[in-house]
Protein backbone atom coordinates (compact mmCIF):
# COMPACT_ATOMS: atom_id res chain seq x y z
CA UNK A 1 0.00 0.00 0.00
CA UNK A 2 2.90 2.36 0.45
CA UNK A 3 5.25 1.37 -2.39
CA UNK A 4 8.60 2.04 -0.67
CA UNK A 5 7.00 2.61 2.75
CA UNK A 6 5.35 -0.27 4.59
CA UNK A 7 1.87 0.57 5.88
CA UNK A 8 2.34 -1.19 9.25
CA UNK A 9 4.87 -2.84 11.50
CA UNK A 10 3.11 -6.14 10.85
CA UNK A 11 3.66 -5.69 7.11
CA UNK A 12 7.41 -5.35 7.67
CA UNK A 13 7.43 -8.56 9.68
CA UNK A 14 5.25 -10.32 7.10
CA UNK A 15 7.67 -9.46 4.26
CA UNK A 16 10.43 -11.28 6.11
CA UNK A 17 8.21 -14.23 7.00
CA UNK A 18 7.09 -14.64 3.38
CA UNK A 19 10.68 -14.52 2.17
CA UNK A 20 11.74 -17.11 4.73
CA UNK A 21 8.76 -19.32 3.81
CA UNK A 22 10.13 -19.33 0.24
CA UNK A 23 13.44 -20.65 1.55
CA UNK A 24 15.48 -17.45 1.73
CA UNK A 25 17.55 -16.73 4.82
CA UNK A 26 18.26 -13.12 3.91
CA UNK A 27 18.32 -10.38 1.29
CA UNK A 28 20.38 -7.58 -0.09
CA UNK A 29 18.36 -4.50 0.87
CA UNK A 30 18.75 -2.96 -2.53
CA UNK A 31 18.89 0.80 -3.10
CA UNK A 32 16.97 1.60 0.07
CA UNK A 33 17.74 2.38 3.69
CA UNK A 34 15.33 0.12 5.51
CA UNK A 35 13.23 1.13 8.48
CA UNK A 36 14.63 0.39 11.94
CA UNK A 37 11.53 -1.75 12.57
CA UNK A 38 12.36 -3.90 9.54
CA UNK A 39 15.85 -4.41 10.96
CA UNK A 40 14.31 -5.15 14.37
CA UNK A 41 12.24 -7.97 12.85
CA UNK A 42 15.22 -9.20 10.83
CA UNK A 43 17.17 -9.40 14.11
CA UNK A 44 14.33 -11.22 15.89
CA UNK A 45 13.60 -13.67 13.05
CA UNK A 46 17.23 -14.42 12.11
CA UNK A 47 17.03 -12.86 8.64
CA UNK A 48 20.41 -11.73 7.23
CA UNK A 49 20.66 -8.48 5.26
CA UNK A 50 23.16 -6.16 3.57
CA UNK A 51 22.90 -2.47 4.45
CA UNK A 52 22.78 -0.17 1.42
CA UNK A 53 22.15 3.38 0.39
CA UNK A 54 20.10 4.65 -2.54
CA UNK A 55 22.34 6.40 -5.04
CA UNK A 56 20.79 6.03 -8.48
CA UNK A 57 21.46 9.19 -10.46
CA UNK A 58 23.94 10.50 -7.90
CA UNK A 59 26.41 13.01 -9.29
CA UNK A 60 29.99 11.96 -8.59
CA UNK A 61 31.38 15.47 -8.59
CA UNK A 62 33.43 16.45 -5.52
CA UNK A 63 31.05 19.27 -4.63
CA UNK A 64 28.38 16.60 -3.97
CA UNK A 65 30.50 14.41 -1.70
CA UNK A 66 29.69 16.08 1.63
CA UNK A 67 25.96 15.39 1.59
CA UNK A 68 26.43 11.77 0.62
CA UNK A 69 29.20 11.22 3.19
CA UNK A 70 27.03 12.74 5.93
CA UNK A 71 24.02 10.58 5.04
CA UNK A 72 26.06 7.37 4.84
CA UNK A 73 27.68 8.16 8.20
CA UNK A 74 24.21 8.59 9.77
CA UNK A 75 23.08 5.27 8.27
CA UNK A 76 26.11 3.41 9.60
CA UNK A 77 25.84 4.92 13.08
CA UNK A 78 22.12 4.26 13.28
CA UNK A 79 22.15 0.67 12.05
CA UNK A 80 25.53 -0.85 12.91
CA UNK A 81 24.24 -2.50 16.11
CA UNK A 82 21.69 -4.66 14.28
CA UNK A 83 23.04 -8.23 14.25
CA UNK A 84 20.97 -8.99 11.12
CA UNK A 85 23.23 -6.74 9.01
CA UNK A 86 26.07 -8.86 7.65
CA UNK A 87 27.66 -6.36 5.26
CA UNK A 88 27.57 -2.87 3.76
CA UNK A 89 27.48 -1.46 0.25
CA UNK A 90 27.42 2.29 -0.21
CA UNK A 91 26.93 2.13 -3.99
CA UNK A 92 25.30 0.03 -6.67
CA UNK A 93 26.69 -0.46 -10.19
CA UNK A 94 28.79 2.67 -10.26
CA UNK A 95 31.45 3.29 -12.88
CA UNK A 96 34.89 3.54 -11.29
CA UNK A 97 36.08 5.97 -13.97
CA UNK A 98 33.84 8.66 -12.45
CA UNK A 99 33.16 7.24 -8.99
CA UNK A 100 36.40 5.49 -8.01
CA UNK A 101 37.62 8.22 -5.69
CA UNK A 102 34.32 8.46 -3.81
CA UNK A 103 33.86 4.67 -3.75
CA UNK A 104 37.19 4.20 -2.02
CA UNK A 105 36.57 7.10 0.35
CA UNK A 106 33.20 5.62 1.35
CA UNK A 107 34.65 2.13 1.76
CA UNK A 108 37.33 3.47 4.11
CA UNK A 109 34.75 5.50 6.05
CA UNK A 110 32.60 2.37 6.39
CA UNK A 111 35.52 0.38 7.78
CA UNK A 112 36.33 3.12 10.31
CA UNK A 113 32.75 3.28 11.59
CA UNK A 114 32.13 -0.47 11.43
CA UNK A 115 35.29 -2.60 11.15
CA UNK A 116 33.35 -5.75 12.10
CA UNK A 117 31.56 -6.37 8.77
CA UNK A 118 32.67 -6.81 5.16
CA UNK A 119 32.00 -3.95 2.79
CA UNK A 120 31.74 -3.52 -0.96
CA UNK A 121 32.75 -0.22 -2.51
CA UNK A 122 30.05 -0.85 -5.13
CA UNK A 123 27.83 -3.79 -5.81
CA UNK A 124 27.94 -5.60 -9.11
CA UNK A 125 30.25 -3.42 -11.14
CA UNK A 126 33.92 -2.55 -11.22
CA UNK A 127 35.62 -3.22 -7.92
CA UNK A 128 38.52 -0.91 -7.13
CA UNK A 129 39.68 -1.77 -3.59
CA UNK A 130 43.26 -3.12 -3.80
CA UNK A 131 42.75 -5.79 -1.11
CA UNK A 132 39.02 -6.55 -1.04
CA UNK A 133 37.22 -8.54 1.62
CA UNK A 134 34.48 -9.65 -0.74
CA UNK A 135 33.47 -9.39 -4.41
CA UNK A 136 30.12 -9.66 -6.11
CA UNK A 137 28.48 -9.60 -9.52
CA UNK A 138 24.99 -9.19 -10.95
CA UNK A 139 23.62 -11.75 -13.39
CA UNK A 140 20.07 -11.92 -14.74
CA UNK A 141 20.44 -15.12 -16.73
CA UNK A 142 17.14 -16.95 -16.29
CA UNK A 143 18.50 -20.28 -17.53
CA UNK A 144 19.65 -22.38 -14.56
CA UNK A 145 21.99 -24.53 -16.68
CA UNK A 146 23.96 -21.66 -18.23
CA UNK A 147 23.94 -19.71 -14.97
CA UNK A 148 25.35 -22.70 -13.08
CA UNK A 149 28.01 -23.36 -15.70
CA UNK A 150 29.12 -19.73 -15.76
CA UNK A 151 29.50 -19.39 -12.00
CA UNK A 152 30.16 -22.92 -10.80
CA UNK A 153 32.10 -24.29 -13.77
CA UNK A 154 33.34 -27.85 -13.56
CA UNK A 155 32.05 -29.07 -10.21
CA UNK A 156 34.38 -32.08 -10.33
CA UNK A 157 37.28 -29.69 -9.76
CA UNK A 158 37.97 -29.19 -6.08
CA UNK A 159 37.24 -25.74 -4.70
CA UNK A 160 40.94 -25.27 -3.95
CA UNK A 161 41.72 -25.65 -7.67
CA UNK A 162 38.98 -23.32 -8.89
CA UNK A 163 39.69 -19.65 -9.35
CA UNK A 164 37.43 -16.64 -9.77
CA UNK A 165 34.92 -16.99 -12.62
CA UNK A 166 36.40 -16.00 -15.98
CA UNK A 167 34.22 -12.88 -16.11
CA UNK A 168 36.07 -11.53 -13.10
CA UNK A 169 39.51 -12.90 -13.92
CA UNK A 170 39.47 -10.75 -17.06
CA UNK A 171 38.89 -7.50 -15.15
CA UNK A 172 41.79 -5.17 -14.56
CA UNK A 173 41.58 -5.23 -10.78
CA UNK A 174 44.13 -3.20 -8.80
CA UNK A 175 45.30 -6.28 -6.94
CA UNK A 176 48.23 -8.60 -7.49
CA UNK A 177 48.40 -12.31 -6.86
CA UNK A 178 45.69 -14.93 -6.68
CA UNK A 179 42.05 -14.08 -6.15
CA UNK A 180 41.40 -17.31 -4.26
CA UNK A 181 40.12 -17.00 -0.76
CA UNK A 182 38.03 -13.89 -1.37
CA UNK A 183 34.33 -14.58 -0.77
CA UNK A 184 32.33 -14.09 -3.95
CA UNK A 185 28.57 -13.85 -4.46
CA UNK A 186 26.11 -13.14 -7.21
CA UNK A 187 24.16 -10.48 -5.36
CA UNK A 188 21.50 -9.74 -7.98
CA UNK A 189 19.77 -12.56 -9.77
CA UNK A 190 16.38 -13.11 -11.33
CA UNK A 191 13.64 -10.66 -10.58
CA UNK A 192 12.58 -10.40 -14.20
CA UNK A 193 9.85 -13.02 -14.32
CA UNK A 194 9.11 -16.73 -14.16
CA UNK A 195 9.04 -19.00 -17.22
CA UNK A 196 5.41 -20.12 -17.27
CA UNK A 197 5.43 -22.45 -20.26
CA UNK A 198 7.93 -24.55 -22.10
CA UNK A 199 10.67 -24.33 -19.49
CA UNK A 200 14.29 -25.16 -20.20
Amino acid sequence: EGLWTAPTDEALKKDIELSMACGYNGARLHQKVFEPRFLYWADKLGYLVWGESPNWGFSFKPEGYAGYINEWTEILLRDRNHPSIVGWSAFNETDWTVAGELQQLMWNLTKVIDPTRPALETSGWTHTIPNPEVWDAHDYDGNPATFRERWMGNLSVTSADRSMPARYRSLKLPRSGSDRGIPFMVSEIGGIGWATEGGW
